[in-house]
């Protein structure tokens, strides 16, 4: 089946066997001649990548001189989001100022749902942070690869939004979060009616019920009011999807991208932080930070450089506001269970965020 010719390694080899034995060309040859090269060499290897995907087949396939990503949907529904992938990264192409820090398309087998890109070593950012805590680390190493993660995603931001033509990509909002048309004035008894992506929520009655609560409703109504679609964003800036290569991230797996608001890249990246060095997520719940600990101090420093790095110093505390609105957001699932969780996500996270006064 087309669908599923990455299912397992064998059927990878399979097809990229089939691919050769029927001299199946890729749109830009390049792939083709690798893989001829290695295959006249017995230099063909493939195994499955280190990272699972519940989205996707992940496979590696490695030579002596060179490696590459192989990656096709799961589900036919998927689809979609692999030739958004394909058609984005064709746009890295010819933007040399973030090229080198966004993946490089080898090919695309747009029959078959395949994509292949280089492949890169992974070091993801819990190793790129910790990777020097045995060794004579240079101080402030961590921060200094938060400030470039930061000055980095911003450069991205800017280019990638003026020069992606707009009516090409569609617009991106969080799956699991309620929209709200912001009409006019929403009563509590029309708060439901306004919701414009109710079918697309997955919540029990209880927490439906729940987003009454005058503080998760304003929260929800802020949000909605908030946010807007002028900047391409990644819209998926997990752990997962960045690795640190060569001293420099790399935004891996856009798959999801789109327009958006950049804001919600920034706080991706802020949790995704906060998750490199403290990996137990039930922190975020427990409110259980403990603000003497050098953890915490290395914590705060690396969130401030980040932040630093993307906006600069001047405009940070501009947007400060809104990104404590869209990180509190990030917990939904988790604050709409209770007033109580509520409360504790949102004293955790105000122990992160640079103020101008003390904080917790």
């Amino acid at each position: 089946m087309k669908q599923s010719v990455l299912q397992t390694e064998y059927r990878t080899l399979e097809f990229l066997l089939w691919c050769i034995s029927n001299q199946v060309n890729d749109n830009k040859g390049l792939f083709y001649a690798k893989l001829l090269e290695m295959y006249h060499s017995n230099d063909m290897q493939c195994y499955t990548n280190p990272i699972e995907s519940p989205r996707n087949y992940l496979r590696v396939l490695s030579g002596k001189s060179e490696s590459f990503f192989l990656k096709q949907p799961k589900k036919l529904d998927l689809n979609l989001t692999i030739v958004n992938e394909a058609k984005i990264y064709t746009v890295f192409e010819s933007l040399e100022e973030i090229k080198r820090f966004l993946p490089q398309m080898v090919s695309f087998f747009s029959e078959f749902n395949v994509i292949v890109t280089k492949y890169y070593p992974i070091e993801n950012l819990y190793q790129a942070f910790s990777r020097k805590e045995k060794s004579n680390a240079p101080i402030g190493y961590r921060e200094n690869i938060a400030f470039s993660i930061g000055k980095t995603l911003s450069l991205i931001h800017e280019t990638l939004s003026s020069h992606v033509t707009r009516h090409e990509f569609n617009y991106r909002f969080p799956n699991n979060i309620p929209r709200v048309t912001i009409s006019k004035l929403i009563s509590d008894d029309h708060f439901f009616d306004s919701i414009n992506n109710k079918n697309s929520l997955d919540y029990s009655l209880v927490e439906f019920s729940n987003f009454n609560n005058p503080t998760l409703k304003n929260l929800i109504l802020e949000f909605s009011k908030l946010w807007n679609n002028d900047d391409f964003i990644h819209f998926d800036l997990a752990t997962r999807n960045m690795i640190y290569w060569e001293d420099k991230v790399i935004f891996l797996d856009w798959e999801m991208c789109g327009w958006g608001d950049r804001i919600w890249d920034v706080v991706c990246c802020l949790n995704s932080i906060l998750d490199t060095i403290y990996i137990d997520s039930s922190l975020i719940v427990n409110a259980d930070v403990n603000t003497s600990s050098p953890k915490y101090t290395q914590a705060i420093n690396m969130i401030y450089q980040f932040l630093i790095g993307y906006f600069g110093e001047k405009e940070l505390t501009i947007h400060l506001a809104k990104i404590e609105v869209y990180w509190m957001i990030y917990y939904l699932k988790v604050i709409v269970q209770s007033e109580s969780y509520f409360s504790k996500v949102s004293q955790t996270l105000n122990c992160f965020l640079p103020k101008n006064e003390p904080i917790c």
